[in-house]
């Protein structure tokens, strides 16, 4: 197959991480900061306050007919610091937050020679924090390799819903040619399925399973990134 462009998730399958965002030394340890930048919140109620914004956020949006919402993290930590917090001073607590939570993080060994390999547009779907996922980006240099670039945050849903991928096959100029686009995930339930309902073509980096339903196209040893060009063109 010759696929009129290829799309990636980012965490798991570009960019390989874990964090620990219920570890309650985190919140001791942002508290901390904050008492630097003189504001003063209780480690405790911090992270009662964290949760309790993110989830009134999504239980709004489902209210409002969304399956799979998304909230902002900018948002909640401006909650959080205070409306006279600057957006500047919002996006460095992200920050911040966002490196005390990270437990391991690098990029997946061969994903630059690979994409430059690929010579045809490329596409960024990710449950990603814009707050997070761009500064990511732009440390190893990944943004200037994707052509288009949708994070959940930034558009109010997130994978499996179809929507995301849609924002996406809109902006390539691709809607009417779906079939055409491959996607690349780590991940069943949200990727192959989300891309699969959209209509796309779907890699899984994994093995095999009896229990999906909706079957990948292809799949991708984890150890063998640089096989994804081969594995592309095998497609039917």
């Amino acid at each position: 197959m010759k696929p009129k462009a290829v799309a990636f998730d980012a965490y798991g399958t570009l960019f390989l991480i874990e964090t620990d965002e219920q570890d309650e030394k985190l919140f001791e340890a942002f508290s901390r900061w904050l008492e630097l930048n003189e504001v003063h919140v209780d480690p405790q109620k911090l992270a009662t306050s964290y949760r309790a914004e993110f989830d009134k956020r999504l239980k709004r949006e489902v209210s409002m007919g969304l399956r799979y919402p998304e909230a902002d993290v900018r948002d909640v930590m401006e909650v959080i610091l205070g409306s006279s917090a600057r957006r500047r001073f919002v996006e460095e607590a992200c920050l911040v937050f966002r490196a005390l939570s990270i437990k391991k993080f690098g990029l997946r060994n061969g994903v630059e020679e690979v994409l430059g390999r690929l010579g045809r547009p490329l596409a960024l779907i990710s449950n990603a924090q814009a707050a997070f996922t761009w500064p990511e980006l732009r440390t190893y240099g990944l943004h200037r390799l994707f052509d288009v670039i949708v994070l959940s945050s930034e558009v109010g849903f997130k994978k499996p819903d179809p929507l995301i991928f849609d924002v996406a096959l809109a902006r390539l100029g691709l809607l009417r040619e779906r079939d055409k686009v491959v996607y690349v995930g780590d991940t069943y339930e949200t990727d192959v399925v989300g891309a699969k309902r959209a209509g796309m073509k779907a890699i899984l980096i994994g093995h095999a399973s009896a229990s999906y339903q909706i079957k990948p196209d292809a799949y991708l040893d984890p150890d063998k990134f640089g096989d994804l060009p081969d594995v592309i063109e095998r497609l039917p």
